[in-house]
């Protein structure tokens, strides 16, 4: 049942937006443009400490390690696959469906700012989450990818503050 409305929304949300000019064009940008932002922003952030840069570095390596070993438990092809529609964005090179790269690699870059506090912890948390709508809106993900994609950068955030404090 969980699983027949994930796939609706999903398929709901993004036959929306290839529907929607403008939508589609603000869809492709968060899906494809925005993450290399946050990284950016991420990155300075990073080489501002050794121990930041410690953090960065670990929690992209655990993030990873953790996303391929669900994306093996559980091999899950991509909405424009399963629902046999064209996505909005280049897709020759994307694997399995689950979870989502991007939403974890978004949730990483995000909380590495976190620290500095004050209107960074919302823009953060802002921009990633546009990341993970992005991915669903331009039908390269599930709902429930990006949900798991950020909760993979939430266990992961746990593991390094306990190896690596940041703050």
């Amino acid at each position: 049942m969980i699983a027949k409305l994930d796939h609706r929304m999903s398929l709901a949300i993004s036959s929306w937006t290839a529907r929607t000019r403008g939508v589609k064009t603000i869809a492709v940008l968060l899906a494809t443009w925005l993450i290399w932002f946050l990284g950016a922003l991420a990155l300075a952030a990073a080489f501002t400490s050794f121990e930041r840069l410690k953090y960065f570095v670990g929690a992209l390596i655990i993030g990873v390690a953790l996303n391929l070993l669900l994306g093996k438990i559980k091999e899950r092809a991509r909405p424009y696959d399963t629902h046999s529609y064209k996505a909005l964005i280049s897709t020759w090179w994307l694997g399995g469906s689950f979870p989502s790269d991007h939403a974890m690699l978004a949730g990483v870059c995000a909380s590495l700012l976190f620290p500095l506090g004050g209107p960074w912890v919302w823009a953060s948390l802002l921009l990633a989450g546009l990341v993970g709508l992005g991915r669903i809106l331009v039908g390269v993900h599930y709902v429930s990818d990006v949900i798991i994609g950020f909760a993979v950068a939430g266990v992961t955030m746990l593991i390094m503050l306990q190896l690596t404090p940041i703050l």
